[in-house]
């Protein structure tokens, strides 16, 4: 999907997304996918990595994605509350 849209609404237009939609709230906004989400070849056949090395590759990414998460992370998922 289109990570652009999602990561707008959750950073630069957030309180106009929450204007707009007043019975609608972001309540959070987590990414994720590093590092093994590339390296895996996504969606696609091949891999870049084994079975091991994605293991320890996602281990690792669960300790930082709460600090380098926004900059870093491939993916986005974002709660949104209906009031």
């Amino acid at each position: 999907s289109n990570q652009a849209i999602p990561t707008l609404i959750a950073t630069r237009f957030r309180k106009r997304f929450e204007m707009k939609f007043t019975n609608l709230e972001i309540v959070e906004a987590h990414w994720f996918a590093f590092l093994a989400y590339p390296l895996s070849g996504g969606f696609k056949p091949w891999s870049l990595i084994n079975l091991s090395m994605a293991r320890w590759l996602l281990r690792a990414e669960q300790y930082i994605e709460r600090l380098a998460g926004r900059w870093f992370g491939f993916r986005l998922l974002m709660v949104i509350e209906k009031s």
